[in-house]
């Protein structure tokens, strides 16, 4: 077994080669959470990732360190795996390796108790990474045709005059489209991950589930309630109120709303852990 000196230094040195190898990936990544609005959240990830490190600490001094030299080879492998990736631009291959190559160096370095306790920050950097293409064009589809078509169902039960064609809603003073921004996509992407965090900080399975699992409607009864919103604003004060201000405010007040909902219902759960 080495000394706790020569695992410092090889977890710096092993550190040091991945940081080399994703730097180019790294760069491309912060050009996409800066043009992207879809994944802006990005910048977010990796200081929640080693929060999830910090908060777990004194649980990971006390796990005995046992390396697992067999871990070496499927390292090698994985490290291969990723230049070859990399270089045929197989992006989804480059996240996936990366994340297995962070995971097989702890278990290398650390065994594996104590790469179980890391685990949950590794797959958390999951959310920094864009969605395949072709899923996430094929979700968007989904999601604007799902939110219209509730979101017409509802004005029509305010008794306002709607007709719905596509992912468009028409009403008398106004055609409403609702664009890639009104899919849902990133509020479903950003709840999911706060979902998770809060997944990570609650003890029991079934709490874990429902915090991730709620994320989903919750994204699109924030998107729904967005989308009418605007229909009733703009009914009564015209085009200007589907525009600029309004529409810009309503998206940051339900996402903040929605925040306070998700975090209310951790400590629901983590009160009702506590009495059982």
């Amino acid at each position: 077994m080495s000394s706790n000196s020569e695992i410092k230094i090889l977890s710096f040195v092993l550190m040091g080669l991945v940081l080399l190898l994703f730097g180019p990936v790294f760069i491309n990544l912060v050009d996409i959470w800066s043009h992207n609005e879809d994944y802006s959240h990005g910048f977010f990830v990796v200081p929640v990732s080693l929060y999830i490190l910090y908060d777990r600490r004194k649980i990971l001094q006390e796990i005995k360190i046992c390396q697992c030299f067999y871990a070496a080879p499927i390292l090698l492998f994985l490290v291969m795996l990723y230049l070859a990736a990399y270089l045929a631009k197989f992006h989804t291959l480059v996240y996936l390796s990366f994340l297995s190559i962070l995971i097989a160096g702890s278990v290398l370095l650390y065994g594996f108790k104590f790469t179980q306790k890391v685990l949950p920050a590794v797959l958390f950097l999951m959310f920094m990474f864009p969605v395949p293409s072709e899923y996430y064009i094929r979700l968007i589809t989904h999601l604007k045709l799902v939110i219209t078509k509730i979101s017409f169902y509802v004005i029509s039960f305010l008794h306002l005059p709607v007709y719905e064609s596509g992912n468009i809603l028409i009403m008398p003073n106004i055609q409403l489209e609702i664009a890639e921004a009104c899919s849902g996509i990133r509020s479903l992407y950003s709840y999911i991950m706060i979902g998770c965090l809060f997944a990570v900080m609650t003890p029991k399975l079934r709490n874990k589930i429902v915090m991730i699992a709620s994320a989903v409607p919750l994204a699109l009864l924030i998107n729904i309630s967005r989308v009418v919103i605007t229909a009733l604003l703009s009914a009564k004060f015209g085009q200007a109120a589907a525009e600029g201000f309004f529409h810009q405010f309503s998206g940051f007040m339900l996402f903040g709303i929605g925040f306070v909902l998700m975090f209310c219902e951790y400590l629901m759960l983590s009160s009702l852990n506590k009495a059982t």
